[in-house]
Formats: structure tokens, C-alpha cells, sequence
């Protein structure tokens, strides 16, 4: 866990004092690739089923899983000779490079960004579900040609997302309503009804609704929905998520409230909502909540609080994620251990 410990608290402080160093932004995308693609074989709950299909694809060729394009890449990076651990690195530098692009175009604290990635567990999630993360990555990059009209690239790099993890397509009704306006009305009533139907929300009722894709989130251990203890701690992340995105609501500036990156938190909040009966309806919210990273350094800047006390609360709050996921070993990605060479 020190590890992990270490490097949280030195983005920290490099988010503080250099702020929006280019080197050291892409010192640390250097660095967080390199974490995430030497880490060993026991790091990360699921390393040891990409271990496998990279090496099963690479030695039998490409059989229609996972995605295409992540099958795909396995096939020659394997043919090529890399090894897992380089396919992984490569893989994880270039995607999130690309994601990287989009920080440093619309972020105010780009490295205060790369602290909100790591204190937000995405590299940590990257060491076990791969490909959602990567997707993840890439649909950071796709966020930046919408926000600045090109809508047809948007699609592109969505449909280049949807070749690594296939719930990226859904990312593509954001065509219709990035521009719908939010208000309080909206905001309270959609916490307040999506919670509900989080918590009461039939599953059976849910299925029929989500159609086949319900079979995805529904494939951890069983049905895939909690058990009642752990349906405690998805009530309570829940309410966590809610407090923390009304505060940031009212108390931001008119010049962020509308903003994509408010939207996509909102949306975040009532997916995490929705699904908060199904142990793998995170997978779905990490598509949307990847822009938080972008939204919490522009609230800093446009809150009604003075700077310092905004990044101070921001901050805690995310500190208190990190510690309560690293803490309890979530992903499994404790102790963190280098690959054998």
C-alpha cells in the first residue's frame, strides 16, 4: 500500500506547485504507463485472464474475443514478439496520451488532472479492467472534438473505443443531449428518483430495460447483483458521489454549470445510481466519470470559494475515496509488485 501512498501524495504536490508543467505531465503519463504495464502477474484481480488472452490470441489467432480491435492488437503485438508487460505499456502510453490531449487543452491544473486520475483509481482500475480504462482513455480524446463541434470525429474515436470495450457505443447519444441545458429542478429530481430506483428497482424490471447488455453487468459470480452487505457500501458510494456533485453544484459559478463536464458528472451520478445493485455497474459510470478529472480543476478556478479552500475540500473528498478503495485492497491491486524479467 505505501506504494500507492507515495505516489498519491507527489501528484499532490505536484499539482500544487507546478501546476501545469508540460514535462512533468508527460513524465507522469510516461510513468503511470509504466506502472500499469511492469506491474506482476498478482496485481490486479483479472491480470492473469489478459495474460492469457493475449497469449491465446497471439498463439491461435483472433476467435471473436474480446473486442476486435483490442483482439486484434493482441494478435501482432504478440506476432511482433512483445511481451505482455510492453503490449500493456505501449497500449496504455499511446491511449492515454491521447486522453492526455484533451487535459491539456481544456484543463486549468493539467497535473492537478493526472492527480484526480490516479486519486479517482483509474490507474489502478487499468491494472484489472483493462480495456474499459483504455476505452476510458480514448473516449477522454473523443470528449475534446465534441466539446469543440467536430462531431464526426467524435464518432470515429467512439467507434475506435467500441473495438476495445463495446459499452463505449453508448457514449454516442451524448450527440443529442450535450447541449440540453441543466437547472435544479433537473438535478434534484434525477438524484432524487434515480436513487430510488437504484435501491428498489426490480432486477428483473432492469433486464428488460437494458436489454442484452444486462447479461454484461450481470456475469460477476452468479447474477451479479450485491449481496446485502455489499449493497451497503454501493448505497453509501452513492451517497457519496450525490454530496459530492451537489456541493461542487451549488456552489460553481454560472460558467461551468452548463458545461459538458457538469453533464457528464450528472450522468455519472445517476448511472452509479441505477446500477447500484449490479457489481459490475461501475464499468458503465467510469465512461462518464473519466471527465471529472477535467471538471474539478475548472471548479476550482470557477467557485464561489476562494481558490485554496476549493482545492483544499477537493482534495479530501477525493482522498477519502482513494483511501477507503486502496484501504480495502479494491481491484486487488495491493501490494504492488514488478513483473519478473
Amino acid at each position: 500500500m505505501a506504494t500507492y501512498l507515495v505516489i498519491f501524495f507527489i501528484l499532490m504536490i505536484n499539482s500544487i506547485f507546478l501546476k501545469n508543467s508540460k514535462p512533468v505531465f508527460y513524465l507522469t503519463i510516461l510513468f503511470f504507463s509504466f506502472f500499469v504495464g511492469f506491474r506482476a502477474d498478482s496485481v490486479g484481480a483479472d491480470t492473469w485472464n489478459y495474460i492469457d488472452i493475449y497469449r491465446g490470441i497471439g498463439m491461435n489467432g483472433y476467435r471473436g474475443y474480446p473486442e476486435p480491435l483490442y483482439g486484434l492488437l493482441c494478435q501482432y503485438f504478440y506476432l511482433f514478439g512483445y511481451s505482455f508487460s510492453w503490449f500493456q505499456t505501449i497500449l496504455t502510453f499511446i491511449t492515454l496520451s491521447l486522453g492526455g490531449y484533451t487535459i491539456c487543452k481544456h484543463s486549468s491544473n493539467i497535473l492537478f488532472s493526472l492527480f484526480c486520475l490516479f486519486g479517482m483509481y483509474f490507474i489502478c482500475y487499468a491494472m484489472n479492467i483493462t480495456r474499459q480504462i483504455e476505452a476510458c482513455f480514448l473516449l477522454l480524446f473523443a470528449y475534446h472534438f465534441l466539446l469543440i463541434g467536430k462531431r464526426v470525429i467524435f464518432i470515429l474515436i467512439v467507434l475506435i473505443a467500441t473495438g476495445f470495450h463495446s459499452a463505449s457505443i453508448c457514449m454516442l447519444f451524448l450527440l443529442c443531449i450535450h447541449k440540453l441545458p441543466l437547472n435544479n429542478k433537473i438535478i434534484y429530481l434525477g438524484v432524487l428518483f434515480s436513487f430510488l430506483i437504484g435501491l428498489y428497482l426490480n432486477i428483473e424490471l432492469f433486464t428488460f430495460f437494458v436489454g442484452k447488455y444486462a447479461g454484461y453487468l450481470e456475469k460477476s459470480g452468479g447474477s451479479g447483483v450485491r449481496t446485502a452487505e455489499r449493497l451497503s457500501y454501493a448505497v453509501a458510494l452513492a451517497i457519496y458521489w450525490i454530496v459530492g456533485f451537489l456541493f461542487i453544484w451549488c456552489t460553481a459559478k454560472k460558467e461551468i454549470k452548463n458545461s459538458l463536464y457538469m453533464k457528464l458528472n450528472f450522468i455519472a451520478v445517476l448511472i452509479n445510481d441505477i446500477t447500484m445493485q449490479l457489481e459490475l455497474g461501475i464499468r458503465i459510470v467510469l465512461l462518464f466519470s473519466i471527465m471529472q478529472i477535467i471538471l474539478y480543476p475548472l471548479y476550482i478556478k470557477s467557485s464561489i470559494l476562494s481558490s485554496s479552500v476549493a482545492t483544499f475540500l477537493i482534495i479530501c473528498y477525493l482522498s477519502v475515496f482513494f483511501f477507503t478503495f486502496i484501504g480495502t485492497n479494491s481491484a486487488n491491486v495491493v501490494p504492488y509488485m514488478i513483473t519478473d524479467f
